[in-house]
């Protein structure tokens, strides 16, 4: 496998940068949704798997013009469904930051400072929610797709979720389930249901 020099590592993320923003800069110009026509399938089916590696500059190219550019566009000012992820240049900056250094926030000795930010986070919605300091609450963002006892996303609305969101501002169907920190880490040793909230 090739080494590639941080020149061109570095001309490789400027290029995923200027047709980022430049996509960014004339949205509202696209399509909200682009489907790959036949000749971009079919392309993309026979590519396998080659066994030499390919230059990089040619996999972001492609990369950029087949597979970015067909697509839904999420930011889209005209896309109205309810998909809790769209991007925005500063929130694509931060992604960039998380994807270079790739903290694991599993323990304090991993990442303490990215731990230090979690916590600080699940106090500030404790008490936007109207919980006292120091509650001794877990905020849980349970997700559609996950087992009952995972964490992570968002749930459908309940009512202490939709008071985070009206005190948040944060958008229709951005809910929230609190548990007491046992519960959370343990609820389904416990037995706890992790669809009733408290």
């Amino acid at each position: 496998m090739k080494c590639y020099t941080q020149e061109e590592i570095r001309q490789a993320v400027q290029t995923i940068a200027d047709t980022y923003l430049l996509m960014y800069e004339t949205m509202r110009d696209q399509k909200t949704v682009t489907i790959g026509d036949d000749t971009v399938i079919q392309k993309l089916r026979k590519m396998g798997f080659p066994r030499q590696g390919r230059p990089l500059d040619n996999v972001v190219s492609e990369m950029l013009e087949d597979v970015c550019t067909n697509q839904a566009l999420l930011q889209h000012p005209r896309f109205f469904a309810f998909v809790p992820s769209p991007a925005s240049p500063l929130s694509w900056v931060g992604d960039v930051l998380t994807d270079a250094y790739n903290p694991h926030g599993g323990t304090w000795m991993e990442s303490s400072a990215a731990s230090c930010l979690e916590q600080e986070t699940i106090q500030w919605l404790c008490r936007q929610a109207g919980y006292p300091p120091n509650s001794g609450r877990t905020v849980c963002l349970r997700r559609f797709d996950r087992q009952p006892d995972s964490t992570g996303g968002c749930p459908p609305c309940h009512a202490d979720g939709n008071r985070i969101q009206q005190r948040c501002g944060l958008p229709f169907g951005a809910g929230a389930f609190f548990y007491p920190k046992s519960t959370a880490d343990h609820g389904a040793d416990q037995g706890a249901d992790p669809h009733d909230p408290l």
